[in-house]
């Protein structure tokens, strides 16, 4: 059922009340998903992502081979909106680097995703994803992450999350083969990158809880170095505001005035 919420007046005709409805039961859609990749760069370009939908929040999956460089910006649309992402979170599994970064409500668009790091060039992969149905105010809740260093065939992470909330993860590991999403997960994106030092695996998926720790894992033919990183996406996109025509008295009670 749809929670009401009252907001201050407003200058439209008849009663000065709006009342919005933000609806939890409206479901969390992936809308696309863009992907770029570069052997040797300090900054990656992904071009031509779609911003659109209803509630959109847009994620940007990094996945690095570099020992001690770090993601310092993501960019939507610099050439336009310029608009900043946040870092919910990173993992680093001695050279084998990945993070999630988000931004809610994205000025909606075809335009280019802009990643930039701390060092001049290093073999990075990036994906970005476009979530509608989301909270707005608090896109995620809290993150996890894991890492290894050359001993495990099986990145993998542990993520509190709700009834029907999605949570996306970030992998990257520095082998050549590409892996297989565990469980009922559905893959976002698979990428491979043959660099000059050490290769770079870099993955994503996604799967909607039902209200449980869920376990984000990958199967890899090798075990290398990697890290992992996965955060629940809160469900609340708002439907279209409501405007009710109520009398004051009414409207007193409604709230619980005398």
């Amino acid at each position: 059922m749809a929670q009401v919420t009252a907001l201050s007046p407003t200058a439209t005709p008849g009663p000065p009340y709006t009342f919005v409805a933000k609806d939890p039961d409206v479901p969390i859609l992936h809308d696309g998903t863009t992907t770029a990749s570069d052997a040797n760069t300090g900054t990656l370009v992904i071009s031509s992502h779609v911003v659109q939908g209803t509630a959109p929040v847009l994620i940007v999956k990094v996945q690095m081979e570099a020992s001690t460089a770090t993601v310092t910006t993501v960019k939507w649309d610099v050439a336009g909106v310029n608009e900043s992402l946040t870092q919910l979170n990173t993992a680093r599994g001695n050279n084998a680097s990945s993070d999630l970064w988000y931004l809610a409500n994205p000025t909606p668009k075809t335009a280019d995703v802009e990643i930039k790091i701390s060092t001049a060039a290093e073999p990075i992969i990036g994906a970005a994803s476009t979530y509608t149905g989301v909270d707005q105010t608090n896109p995620f809740r809290t993150a996890a992450k894991a890492s290894a260093t050359g001993t495990d065939d099986t990145p993998t992470v542990d993520v509190v999350a709700l009834n029907g909330e999605m949570v996306v993860d970030s992998m990257a590991q520095t082998v050549v083969t590409l892996g297989t999403a565990t469980g009922d997960h559905t893959e976002r994106h698979d990428v491979t990158l043959v660099a000059s030092f050490d290769d770079l695996h870099g993955a994503s998926q996604e799967k909607e809880s039902a209200g449980a720790t869920e376990t984000m894992g990958w199967s890899m033919t090798d075990a290398d170095n990697w890290g992992i990183v996965a955060g629940p996406l809160q469900r609340g996109g708002p439907l279209p505001p409501v405007f009710i025509p109520i009398a004051m008295h009414h409207y007193k009670q409604l709230m619980g005035a005398n």
